[in-house]
Order: structure tokens, then C-alpha cells, then sequence
């Protein structure tokens, strides 16, 4: 759990809805870095009821505690899903989970926060003032704090449940895959009764392939049988999954919902029932959203005190392939054609404007919104784009905060197409030639320069050839 480091790569965030409970799920997956903190709060700004599921091996402390805080703010659930794990800064921000959730076989760590120098981690009697104080802020007991930073940086503390309950840090078990009878119902129970756990189960398992694609695979997994009549052909558990891996790969983003009114349960017998219905979908991957409407019929068996599907088959009845020349179209939410500026044609440019903005559903832009200037000395005319010219469903600060507004950068390259050479939060951004080279000037928050963060913190970048980089 690094205090501060030069340079990272940023986790990945993303959003999806449950739409039986209304609970947004939120996405975080790969190394925290400086300023993943405002890509979260942006993510997050719109949602009133979520749980925050993450897949991190750490990274950077002050973006871990900052949004350990947003989630707190919020009232956020926290998770760390089967076999997943959360360490360090990304610990940290689990932590701020109302409810804290994880998994028998996840791995959640702690270790004390420390500096980077020539590579070797240095314990920072700083970083570890202000991991005490967040801890407190949460409300932990003196004895669960010690038990968080006590262990040295190139060490990990793994929580256990045993540990957690001796310590007074308040965890709940949540297993995807149940390593304990899900329904503890007997099949000669009532038909009503097990006709309603059928209903809620097959709702369940269809709402599960709206989740990341790993998460989404170990939790259906648990929900088949050993061997499964799959689309007319007898399969073993394994191969069905290996087959929504291929889906899932080919569509990474997906939205599935059974149409209201339309779930029909039949039982034959105590054990053996089938669930028909229909469901709507949206599936999207780079360039290509798929939208449309499917009969599916499963057959659940009641094996070992747990109802598994044994049998499952669909028929599409409706479909629709529009091609969106967008690398990421929005799945749920997006920017409207009325709403949108004029977009350039290159299309990464295009691409990150679309990204940034998937989950807003109104977006009005100002001027200057999108600024044109020969950033890197190429004479080829850049783009700059400003994010607070842009209200998000009505809110003028939604990609601001106290480290500025979120600005991207995007350079010519020499095979005529744009890179993108920045992406944070900035309170101030110049460019300037500096001893004959191209400079990028960024005024930052504080903590960028191991200061408050209402000091003053300058960065002077330089063009390299290839990209910006601080002087050497």
C-alpha cells in the first residue's frame, strides 16, 4: 500500500443494475492509482443503492482511503467475491463498506503503508498518521486498527472471520458458490412454497450473467447440475461453462431481465420442476450492440438439498444488431444524438468521450468543451477536452473536485492516429516550450506532492517523442 507513486496503471470501473432490487453494481478491478478516487466518484455520483464488488491487489493509499470514504458517504455495501482478492489500498477501501461483505475463499489484506524508495518499501510514519485516522473515522476499535497497520509493507495480514470477530471488525459471509444447502427446504414442501423458491431462483440466475465475466461464471457454476442436458445435448458442468465463457468473452457487457408477467413454474413430482418465461437483453462489444427478446425453458432438480439447473434451452424471437463505431458503447445509459457536440473523427477520441460519459443519461456541453491546439510540437493540431464544460443529468460538477476537473489529452501519432496522453483531474493545464521541448504544466491536488491538499502542487511533464514524461 504505496503512499505515493510516480506512476501506475489506473483500475478499471464500471457499473450495472439489478433490476429485481434496484442495487447498482459497481465494478472495481485492477491497481488503485492516485486519482482513481474522482473515476470512482463519478461512477458512483448517480447511485443511491449499491454494493461495491473488487478484484485489486492494492495500489496507491490516499485513492483507497478516498474511496473507502465516497463509499461510506454513500451508504455503500462492500464485497470481495469467491476466490477474488482485495489487498492493501484496495483494503482500504472495502473497509468503508455500511455492510462488509466477502467471501469463505476470498482473500482480503492488510499491510502498514509505506514509500517507495530506489525500490525498496520504506515504512512512512505519514502515511500510517493518516491510515489511523481513517480507521477511526470508520468507527474501528483501537485493537482492529493495530491489527490492520501492524503488519510490515512487504508483509500481508489475510482477515479471517475468526480474526475479524476478535478484533471488532464487522464482516458478513456472502459465498457465490454455497458450500452450505442454499434452500433448506424439504421437496415435499408445499407446492406454493417451493414454486416461489423456483420463481426467485431462475430470476437470480438470469440476472447473474449481467455481472463481470469471472464473477458471473463462478457464481452460475454453482447453480448446475454435474451433467446437464444443455440445448438438446447431454454436457458436464464444465463444458456449459466453458461455453458461457466463449459468450461472455464475445459479449462482455450484457443486460438480461425476465419480462414481468411472463415466469410460468411447473413441478412434477418433489424434486423436479421446470421454469419457462421470457427475457429481454442487451448485449454489447466493441462496435456492436445487441438488443432483443428470447423464450427459455430450465429444469431444476433438487440434488444434495440444493435445486440445480439439470436441463436448460433458449429460442431468440426477436433480435436486433446496430453497429455503433464506438469501441464502448454505453449499455444502459449514454449521451443522446441531440446532446452530443459535434465529435472529431478520430475515434479514440470519439471512444473516450463515449466511455467517460456511459453513465450519465443527460449530457449538455459548453463551450469549450473540446479545444484544438499542437500540443507536442508535430504541427499537426491536438485535442483537449475539458469535463467541467459538461453537466451530467443536471449537475455542472459531476466530473470536479478538490483536485480540479477531469481533462483528457490526446496526441497525433505518427500513423495518423491519437493516443491518449492524459487523463486525471487538474486544477490548472498549460503547455509551454521549455528549452526547445514541448511541456505540459498540470496544477494538481496537494497530496500529489505529498502535501495538503490545498497546497499548491505543480507538475511540469515533457514530450519525449512517444509521450510525456517527467524531465529525466
Amino acid at each position: 500500500m504505496v503512499l505515493q507513486a510516480a506512476s501506475a496503471p489506473a483500475a478499471e470501473f464500471s457499473k450495472t443494475t439489478l433490476s429485481r432490487t434496484n442495487t447498482d453494481l459497481i465494478f472495481v478491478e485492477g491497481e488503485l492509482a492516485f486519482r482513481d478516487e474522482q473515476k470512482f466518484a463519478n461512477l458512483a455520483l448517480n447511485s443511491s443503492n449499491a454494493i461495491v464488488i473488487f478484484r485489486s491487489p492494492g495500489g496507491n493509499m490516499l485513492a483507497g482511503i478516498e474511496i473507502g470514504k465516497a463509499i461510506r458517504l454513500k451508504g455503500f455495501s462492500t464485497y470481495v467475491p469467491d476466490s477474488l482478492q482485495c489487498a492493501s489500498a484496495c483494503a482500504l477501501a472495502w473497509l468503508g463498506g455500511r455492510k462488509r461483505l466477502m467471501s469463505e475463499t476470498a482473500r482480503v489484506g492488510f499491510h502498514a503503508a509505506y514509500t517507495d524508495e530506489r525500490g525498496s518499501p520504506i515504512a512512512s510514519s505519514v502515511g500510517n498518521a493518516l491510515l489511523g485516522a481513517y480507521l477511526n473515522q470508520l468507527g474501528l476499535p483501537n485493537s482492529a486498527i493495530v491489527y490492520i497497520s501492524h503488519s510490515p509493507p512487504e508483509g500481508m495480514q489475510w482477515l479471517t472471520f475468526a480474526d475479524a470477530q476478535r478484533y471488532g471488525i464487522d464482516v458478513q459471509p456472502l459465498n457465490l458458490i454455497s458450500r452450505r444447502p442454499i434452500e433448506r427446504t424439504s421437496p415435499a414442501a408445499s407446492g406454493e412454497g417451493v414454486h416461489a423458491i423456483i420463481r426467485s431462483r431462475t430470476v437470480a440466475f438470469v440476472e447473474l450473467s449481467n455481472l463481470q465475466n469471472e464473477i458471473a461464471l463462478s457464481a452460475l457454476q454453482s447453480h448446475y447440475a454435474a451433467n446437464v442436458n444443455y440445448y438438446g445435448k447431454k454436457r458436464r458442468r464444465d463444458a456449459v461453462i466453458a461455453d458461457k465463457r466463449t459468450f461472455f468473452e464475445r459479449w462482455p457487457r450484457r443486460r438480461y431481465e425476465v419480462q414481468t408477467g411472463s415466469l410460468e413454474i411447473n413441478c412434477v413430482g418433489p424434486s423436479e420442476c421446470t421454469s419457462r418465461g421470457l427475457l429481454n437483453w442487451t448485449a454489447v462489444r466493441p462496435g456492436t450492440v445487441s438488443t432483443g427478446a428470447a423464450e427459455f425453458e430450465f429444469g431444476w432438480t433438487f440434488i444434495g438439498d440444493i435445486w440445480r439447473i439439470s436441463f436448460e434451452t433458449s429460442k431468440v424471437i426477436d433480435r436486433k444488431v446496430t453497429a455503433t463505431g464506438a469501441s464502448d458503447a454505453p449499455l444502459i445509459t449514454g449521451i443522446s444524438e441531440a446532446d452530443r457536440p459535434t465529435l472529431p473523427s478520430p475515434s479514440a477520441v470519439q471512444d473516450a468521450i463515449r466511455k467517460t460519459l456511459s453513465f450519465c443519461k443527460k449530457s449538455t456541453f459548453k463551450e469549450p468543451f473540446m479545444s484544438r491546439m499542437d500540443v507536442n510540437g508535430d504541427g499537426i493540431k491536438d485535442y483537449v477536452l475539458d469535463y467541467g464544460q459538461l453537466e451530467c443529468d443536471g449537475s455542472a460538477s459531476a466530473f470536479c473536485g478538490t483536485g480540479g476537473c477531469l481533462t483528457q489529452v490526446f496526441i497525433s501519432s505518427p500513423n495518423g492516429s491519437y493516443v491518449k496522453a492524459l487523463d486525471e483531474n487538474v486544477r490548472d493545464l498549460k503547455f509551454e516550450v521549455i528549452n526547445q521541448r514541448p511541456a505540459m504544466i498540470l496544477e494538481l491536488h496537494g497530496s500529489a506532492c505529498g502535501r495538503a491538499g490545498a497546497a499548491q502542487c505543480r507538475v511540469t511533464l515533457f514530450w519525449n517523442g512517444s509521450r510525456f514524461s517527467p524531465a529525466n
